[in-house]
């Protein structure tokens, strides 16, 4: 195994557990630590349970990349689910060069991927996390999704794509964000927001809003 040094984007509820995820700061490359679960769920100690935004931690991967259905998030890495370390916080400011601009999330304006679609695109065009920038209002859900129960109903309303021109209503998984007073439901706000594509699920592959920091106190 080799240490990555990510910095967190994305702690989010998988199933009772975290999905965490980042960059790698020694790559530049999105990482998705998994483990050897069936479900790839990791457990953490409970000092490393609580990881924010922008913290960095030290991760032993390989690079050895999980069988389906894990196959479109090429992002998935095992790891051991102890040997983390904390080693310091980055600045908002680092984080923008990592903001991608695209004409869509991920391949439609959908809030989902057909799975049978994603196999149908070369392999070199998998990706399951993206970071934009927008602005976003956070509103409860009035309606029930697959998602609505561990998003506590919190759903993330944006628009984003070539000149604004997808409309996006997304469940939002960010632990801790969900931990913390929503801001109005009424008003916009600028965030970089983590975009997370799931696994297949009754052939589809869900897009989750699994990390939000806002760039202006509210």
């Amino acid at each position: 195994m080799k240490i990555a040094r990510m910095v967190v984007l994305a702690n989010s509820y998988k199933i009772g557990h975290r999905c965490i995820a980042g960059i790698d700061l020694n790559t530049g490359k999105w990482i998705r630590p998994v483990s050897y679960a069936p479900e790839r769920v990791i457990l953490l100690p409970p000092e490393l349970q609580g990881l924010e935004a922008r913290e960095i931690v030290e991760v032993p991967i390989s690079d050895t990349v999980p069988d389906p259905p894990d196959r479109f998030q090429i992002e998935n890495r095992f790891c051991s689910n102890v040997f983390w370390k904390k080693a310091g916080k980055l600045p908002i400011s680092g984080l923008f060069p990592y903001i991608e601009t695209t004409p869509m999330l991920f391949y439609t304006g959908l809030g989902f991927e057909l799975s049978q679609s994603l196999h149908q695109l070369p392999p070199s065009l998998w990706k399951s996390l993206i970071l934009i920038r927008t602005k976003v209002r956070f509103s409860i859900a009035d309606h029930d999704t697959e998602f609505t129960k561990k998003s506590q109903g919190v759903r993330a309303f944006f628009s984003y794509g070539k000149n604004f021109c997808y409309d996006y209503d997304l469940p939002v998984t960010d632990d801790g964000f969900l931990s913390r007073q929503l801001p109005d439901p009424h008003r916009y706000i600028d965030c970089l927001l983590t975009i997370s594509l799931t696994r297949p699920f009754l052939e589809k592959c869900w897009k989750l809003v699994a990390g939000v920091i806002p760039l202006a106190s509210q």
